[in-house]
């Protein structure tokens, strides 16, 4: 599954029981898709039912059932990078503490955050005029040049929430190139994220 607004993509996928019948893809309504999150933890498995214009969530005691999209849905895997110099691994959970604290001086309209990784060491830093600075640091593992990027973070812990692993990825080839996280160790999940001019 795929979601992207232009600025974000979320890319997730899981092995599934028994077979589907060739190759099809379908372009879900947003609403549905709400309805379906809130469907997932109350079940551990979901059959999923494709019509000619409806698709179909059975998860057992509910069944979600929505209209599908006309269209193609946009060539998403041409914006995921796939090569870069620079790879930081991160404890997931304590980057979001950091993140959220940094926050807290973000422009709330527009809440960029600055990020340094120079040598094992990541520096993240915000400031408006009305509501001060933000600065911490914290250690990661680095592999490749010392970069600097700025990133919208309420989007950046929107990824973090839902990566499972302690550890998580960022790669980034360049200042102003989409910035790729996912899971340290596995696959199923991958994050791309649009870089912001501070």
């Amino acid at each position: 599954m795929a979601a992207t607004d232009g600025t974000r993509l979320a890319v997730a996928s899981s092995m599934a029981e028994g077979k589907a019948e060739g190759d099809k893809g379908v372009i879900i309504p947003i609403k549905a898709a709400a309805q379906l999150k809130n469907m997932l933890p109350r079940s551990d498995q979901i059959r999923i039912s494709l019509y000619d214009s409806r698709i179909a969530f059975d998860g057992g005691d509910t069944i979600l059932v929505s209209r599908l999209i006309d269209g193609e849905y946009p060539d998403y895997t041409k914006v995921i990078p796939e090569e870069s110099g620079i790879k930081l691994t991160i404890d997931t959970q304590r980057l979001l503490s950091v993140a959220k604290r940094v926050a807290t001086m973000a422009n709330p309209k527009l809440p960029g955050v600055k990020m340094e990784a120079i040598g094992n060491v990541l520096k993240l830093s915000s400031s408006t005029l009305e509501y001060g600075e933000a600065y911490e640091e914290m250690q990661i593992k680095k592999e490749g040049d010392d970069v600097e990027v700025a990133l919208n973070v309420r989007y950046m812990m929107d990824a973090l929430r839902v990566i499972q692993t302690e550890e998580t990825t960022m790669e980034i080839e360049a200042p102003l190139k989409p910035v790729l996280m996912k899971p340290a160790c596995g696959n199923g999940y991958l994050y791309v994220l649009m870089p912001m001019k501070l």
